[in-house]
């Protein structure tokens, strides 16, 4: 059983300026309970402990990985990247079953967390089983899943305990093991405490703050092209300081948006990583997931003509595993 009340007082002040916000939550984290419907029960693997001390864990989104999955031409421009990788990321919008599979066959890793789109009233619970079925060579290690939304009001009346059950009562295939975590996913102008940024705030005493405090981890998207010091920074590093503060995992969504400028995304991705490494707010088992929607930046080679890291989607990878 794993159950703890805690009383949490945060005074979570961005990296830049002098706003502040705090936030007192009561929370309880619920226990995990593992279902015996199955015919053969599936089992719960603990994420890897302490795999990346020096540096967050590195994750390769699904999406925006189609090229990689179906150019075998490629390959030889990634070599480090296949064989180092932290980590997949379950994004699974305008990709398909068997190209998710080929992809996952170049690395080596197999650790999954999975981003689900919470709308409505609904936790929908992805567990990627399909694409076991359709390469059996394939099993993945289900670390966590996230549910995500930029609506705080979804959360009216629901609870990370809600979101747990549903993870345990996913259809999982036979003996697999079951995501051992629930993440919570928002958008960093969330987080701006009076509304100030485009998305709803979280609001103090809402159940959208009381899962923030309750899930495993904070996830939060953040494109480099606005969240280096421009639009979003504040947000940012306030949900940062707040997974600091409650001992979770944080989980940044380096996103480059469609239609974006074909270069610089190295520079900036470096800029915003350099920053949280000098206020020392990585810990072991953060997570740094680069995606680039649609495929819409270079994706290869992960290094340049002489040996850096390159300004494409695997050299953001590369430069991130070499910290």
């Amino acid at each position: 059983m794993r159950f703890r009340t805690v009383l949490i007082s945060l005074i979570a002040v961005a990296g830049v300026g002098t706003t502040s916000v705090v936030v007192s939550a009561a929370t309880t984290r619920g226990e995990i309970r593992i279902p015996a419907a199955a015919a053969q029960p599936a089992e719960r693997v603990d994420p890897p402990a302490n795999l990346t001390p020096d540096r967050p864990r590195v994750f390769m989104a699904f999406h925006g990985s189609n090229a990689l999955a179906n150019n075998g031409a490629l390959d030889s421009q990634w070599p480090y990247v296949r064989q180092n990788l932290d980590g997949l990321w379950g994004n699974n919008a305008a990709i398909s079953g068997g190209e998710i599979a080929r992809v996952v066959n170049k690395v080596r890793t197999r650790q999954l967390i999975t981003e689900s789109f919470f709308q409505n009233s609904s936790f929908f619970v992805e567990t990627y089983n399909y694409v076991e079925d359709i390469d059996p060579r394939i099993d993945f290690e289900r670390e966590a899943l996230t549910f995500y939304t930029d609506q705080p009001a979804r959360w009216d009346g629901r609870t990370v305990a809600d979101a747990r059950r549903a993870v345990d009562r996913a259809g999982y295939g036979p003996g697999d093991d079951r995501y051992t975590n629930v993440f919570t996913g928002w958008q960093p102008q969330n987080f701006y405490p009076n509304g100030e940024g485009s998305r709803p705030p979280i609001r103090g005493g809402s159940s959208a703050e009381r899962a923030v405090f309750e899930g495993d981890g904070v996830f939060v998207e953040c494109p480099n092209d606005v969240c280096n010091g421009v639009v979003y920074e504040d947000g940012f590093f306030r949900a940062l300081r707040i997974a600091r503060q409650t001992d979770q995992k944080f989980v940044w969504l380096a996103s480059r948006p469609p239609n974006s400028p074909q270069s610089g995304w190295l520079r900036e991705f470096q800029t915003m990583y350099n920053r949280v490494s000098a206020e020392g707010l990585w810990r072991p088992g953060d997570i740094v997931v680069v995606i680039a929607y649609n495929g819409q930046y270079p994706t290869v080679p992960e290094r340049d003509a002489n040996g850096n890291a390159a300004d494409t989607t695997t050299g953001l990878m590369y430069w991130a595993l070499k910290q």
